[in-house]
């Protein structure tokens, strides 16, 4: 168990106006303060609600849907995503029913882009 005892202050330790503990040379040194900051500037409208947003997301499927394809290479370089992430994002696209073919190019690297749309409908 700890002894503690309180601790109070009496006015005539201090005269009046000055603070309890002493500050020294640093609180002459230190500039009066100012009276109040400047306002920050108005937050920027919000765009408008038909503008799509360029997401990593638009911009692989942009490049899936070139006529040339593209590359995990290709879209590691545009998202910033390791090959993994890119794979795992085309299944995704499979998942909600998007068809993405893939390839192989002439240097032997996959190239991936989603399938042409069939006009017609499928004999049964």
């Amino acid at each position: 168990m700890t002894n503690t005892t309180p601790i109070s202050f009496d006015s005539a330790q201090a005269p009046a106006g000055e603070p309890l503990h002493s500050a020294g040379a640093d609180a002459e040194a230190l500039p009066p303060q100012t009276q109040s900051a400047p306002k920050p500037a108005k937050k920027p409208s919000k765009p408008d609600r038909k503008e799509k947003r360029l997401t990593k997301a638009l911009k692989v499927e942009a490049l899936l849907a070139r006529k040339s394809g593209v590359t995990l290479d290709q879209m590691g370089e545009a998202t910033g995503w390791q090959a993994h992430t890119c794979r795992a994002f085309m299944s995704g696209l499979r998942k909600k029913g998007r068809e993405v073919v893939r390839e192989t190019g002439k240097a032997g690297k996959s190239i991936y882009r989603f399938a042409a749309a069939s006009t017609g409908a499928k004999a049964g």
